[in-house]
């Protein structure tokens, strides 16, 4: 049985997702037996769907068109609809996967979360990148897919490029967790570096970030602790106790001066952006902390993440890994996806 697939935002996550899926095919149906096809495509401008699937370079080719103008495309059987929701109905139920990769909205979810909503009630199954609906309302996702009886999977949401909700989740099954934290937000840990190693401001240290890609234009979301706050809510969430992202403690990295980190580096420390969850205080935090310089977590550069999980009585865990990028974010959907599909098709 083919599982159909509609990828709901083609921007950077969703396009990248689009390649791996098309590298990946026949690596899926050799190894595990799995029919993957692309029907549907949706973005700011409309929803295309082709009951039959998206050929090799039909997809090629909508890969190349500009951003939210899938609404223009003229391709042979396809049809168009408003938006992703009201293409739901010529999807069909039980073999279809949803893959939500809109952009994190922290205010209200939407409009993902309507996307999962309506796509759990249709039957659907689905998998996201997106942090917004599980960082504000994870308990009422979790238990509606649960409701439906249908298969949700979100690894991509947290460490995005590193397999660390699947850890949590049933590498510790049966386990106490205590503590979660780490780095979890690249943007964040580069400037400290910068400011750390070249000795410049706070300021200069983003427009570096700017400039080598590792900060957006409008940073705010990163150097604000919302990222991480969003991931270390999700964590909480898995631990079973969510702590919505508006309730986890923020300090912005905007406070941190050069004269603080200069001070910790003579005295032997670095400055590092950490989020953690305290399973027993019931508290997440995102801040700014001292930590050794010659510490694991110290050496962390570039776009790696890393967390440390701390259980069943003072047991340490490290995990490290890439922490985000359209391909390593996009290879995370894809196992997830092809869980479900193994799933479904009772591989």
């Amino acid at each position: 049985m083919p599982i159909d697939i509609c990828v709901i935002g083609f921007g950077n996550i969703g396009r990248e997702f689009v390649k791996q899926i098309l590298n990946y095919n026949e690596f899926l149906r050799e190894k595990h037996g799995l029919n993957l096809k692309i029907v549907g495509l949706a973005d700011s401008s409309g929803t295309i769907v082709k009951k039959n699937g998206f050929s090799k370079n039909e997809l090629l080719k909508l890969l190349t068109i500009p951003r939210g103008s899938l609404a223009k495309v003229n391709i042979s059987g396809i049809k168009k609809f408003a938006n992703a929701v009201e293409a739901f109905d010529s999807l069909e139920p039980e073999k279809t996967i949803v893959i939500e990769v809109t952009p994190s909205n922290y205010v209200n979810g939407e409009p993902a979360k309507t996307h999962l909503l309506e796509a759990f009630k249709k039957g659907f199954h689905a998998v996201t990148a997106n942090k917004g609906p599980l960082a504000l309302y994870f308990n009422e996702i979790i238990g509606e897919a649960r409701r439906d009886n249908v298969e949700f999977r979100f690894k991509a949401t947290v460490m995005a490029g590193t397999p660390l909700i699947d850890y949590l989740s049933y590498g510790y099954f049966g386990r106490n967790i205590e503590k979660v934290y780490g780095i979890i937000n690249a943007t964040t840990n580069y400037i400290l570096n910068k400011m750390y190693e070249k000795e410049v401001s706070f300021e200069e240290a983003l427009r570096k970030a700017q400039v080598e890609g590792y900060a957006e234009p409008d940073p705010s979301l990163d150097i604000d602790g919302w990222d991480p706050a969003a991931k270390i809510s999700i964590i909480s969430g898995i631990l079973g106790n969510h702590i919505p992202v508006h309730n986890v403690v923020r300090v912005s990295l905007r406070e941190t001066a050069l004269d603080e980190v200069l001070k910790a580096k003579r005295e032997g420390y670095m400055i590092k952006y950490i989020a953690s969850y305290d399973s027993l205080t019931g508290e997440a935090r995102v801040e700014p902390k001292r930590v050794k310089a010659d510490s694991y977590i110290a050496k962390v550069r570039g776009s790696r993440n890393l967390v440390v999980v701390e259980s069943d009585g003072g047991l340490k865990t490290v995990v490290e890994g890439p922490g985000g990028g359209p391909k390593p974010t996009s290879l995370t959907i894809l196992s997830d996806v092809a869980l479900i599909a193994a799933k479904v098709m009772g591989k």
